[in-house]
């Protein structure tokens, strides 16, 4: 999954927009991931073998930063092994990723906050769409 810090953003990196989704993102009023057929522009390994990419539209002040600093996407994760549940914040997070990378950002460690999870939505060019997580 990539965020993104807008709509225009979003433009750049897939290559149809289909109308369901701008809908979908306009009525959400949390963090939404969305699946989309064919994503463009992107490093090899982003898109799924089958073009497909989640990209979801940053709101948070820090990463919006972040990714306008960049001037591109940041690829994104849920910070989980595979199976086992997302954390809800840092202190979540197994140790064993956090050494696994590179570098990890100050903000926000010490916020114990429960965060859930974004609704993943996957839409096809044809406007329908299936709930991958709620």
């Amino acid at each position: 999954m990539i965020l993104v810090n807008g709509p225009d953003m979003l433009e750049r990196y897939v290559k149809e927009l289909p109308h369901s989704a701008v809908e979908l993102i306009n009525v959400s009023e949390d963090p939404l991931t969305i699946i989309y057929p064919h994503g463009r522009n992107l490093a090899e390994g982003v898109c799924a073998p089958d073009g497909s990419v989640g990209i979801r539209i940053c709101y948070d002040d820090f990463c919006s930063e972040l990714i306008s600093r960049f001037r591109k996407p940041i690829v994104s994760t849920s910070a989980n092994t595979s199976g086992k549940p997302s954390p809800s914040h840092y202190g979540e997070i197994e140790e064993g990723i956090i050494s696994a990378v590179d570098y990890v950002v100050s903000y926000r460690r010490e916020d114990r906050e429960k965060h859930k999870a974004s609704p993943v939505i996957k839409v096809e060019n044809d406007g329908t769409f299936r709930i991958i997580r709620k």
